[in-house]
């Protein structure tokens, strides 16, 4: 079977479990008895459960070289730990335990993504797998069941989710033995780290911190993440606030995958064409233009328009950090890389802007709390400038 077929298959199931999660694990919890806010910290706990899990399963991988072996044995916990929602439910009405529990559940949901794209950075360099065309068909099997998902779960309770759920992940594990177990050559090891007298575990941070043109690299594409907090938390229900039905809103996101699946399929060839510092700078210029507008207008069309800069400010975005670790991380750091891409991007600067999204739309207006995206967008393009002129880094 070839490279890009498994990867593919990885890929279309874990988003097919998050079109489910998204959509109807909220309503499981209102089910519980929660309330909307709470139910929105819940949400959150996996926001912060992934800041912890995915550089320090990352970590692991790189220390032990052995990536496909740790995404397996993270996808086995998180099986048990669904089943163990789906059979004791009844004990999930006390807040604080669900909280604790979801924290450490969805951290491992979303650990295997960084993991999964260290493997396929990997495929990239050996095999020249073309990532767009393995990772677009996540978003196609996204688009599906969450238009889908509702025939599956109507008339049933919304418990039947966390079946789904279930189902889903076992399939993943299955799909993990299909994927290459690729790992580095020792011989790219530093010396000192695989001295036996020496730790294993040493902590990567401080040497891709030192790599200033991976680092920044990593910042830039993290803080252009980060930027669509106000988006992801906000949007559907400001939407519903200014008279959109649900059906203009599903068009609204679907929009946004479509032109995503595009910049997938196409991406080898742009980054071939334009290179990372032009398409880092389009994602930028998308933004600043993205989150100036779309809390100002109610029109359809318009937001239609603004919805297919999805393509620059998510797309093409994470496409660049994808081949930029690719290029700039040294073999035996490339998950650990990959895991701070992550939990800075949707994980510290995400559960930070939707804290100041929240309040500013609360208590300031709507549109300031798009607009303060912005930040994100500004910050961004220092570091771009700052890999443009500095004279102590490579040149991307």
């Amino acid at each position: 079977m070839p490279v890009i077929v498994r990867f593919s298959i990885f890929y279309a199931l874990y988003f097919a479990i998050i079109a489910f999660y998204l959509p109807f694990f909220p309503a499981w919890l209102s089910d519980l008895g929660y309330s909307a806010k709470e139910v929105a910290t819940l949400i959150a706990a996996a926001v912060w459960g992934r800041l912890l899990m995915s550089p320090l399963l990352s970590w692991f991988a790189d220390s032990y070289n052995k990536r496909r072996d740790y995404l397996f044995w993270a996808t086995t916990i998180l099986f048990l730990l669904i089943a163990l929602m789906v059979f004791f439910n009844f004990y999930f009405s006390r807040f604080w335990l669900l909280f604790i529990f979801w924290a450490v559940a969805g951290g491992f949901l979303s650990a295997l993504i960084p993991l999964t794209d260290s493997l396929a950075n990997i495929a990239t360099s050996r095999v020249k797998m073309d990532y767009g065309k393995a990772r677009l068909w996540g978003s196609l099997a996204f688009i599906f069941f969450s238009m889908t998902g509702y025939f599956f779960l109507k008339d049933k309770s919304s418990d039947y989710v966390l079946n789904y759920m279930l189902f889903g992940v076992a399939l993943m594990m299955a799909s993990i033995l299909l994927l290459p177990d690729y790992r580095h050559q020792i011989s790219t090891i530093p010396e000192d780290q695989t001295n036996p007298r020496n730790s294993k575990l040493t902590w990567p941070v401080l040497p891709i911190i030192k790599n200033k043109t991976l680092f920044i690299g990593i910042l830039i594409a993290s803080l252009l993440q980060g930027s669509h907090a106000a988006l992801y938390g906000l949007a559907s229900y400001h939407w519903a606030a200014i008279g959109l039905n649900k059906l203009e809103i599903g068009q609204l996101w679907a929009i946004g995958v479509l032109v995503e699946v595009m910049v997938f399929f196409f991406g080898r060839t742009l980054l071939k064409r334009l290179g990372f510092n032009s398409l880092f700078l389009i994602a930028i210029i998308s933004g600043i233009i993205r989150w100036s507008l779309i809390g100002l207008t109610n029109e359809f069309i318009l937001l239609s328009l603004l919805q297919i800069l999805h393509a620059s400010t998510f797309a093409i975005t994470h496409l660049t950090a994808i081949n930029f670790i690719e290029r700039y991380a040294p073999s035996n750091l490339i998950s650990s890389a990959q895991g701070l891409y992550d939990s800075l991007g949707m994980g510290l600067f995400i559960g930070l802007a939707m804290i100041m999204a929240g309040s500013l739309y609360q208590h300031v207006a709507p549109a300031i709390a798009f607009q303060s995206m912005l930040i994100f967008c500004f910050l961004a393009m220092i570091g771009l400038v700052y890999i443009k002129f500095s004279r102590h880094i490579h040149k991307p």
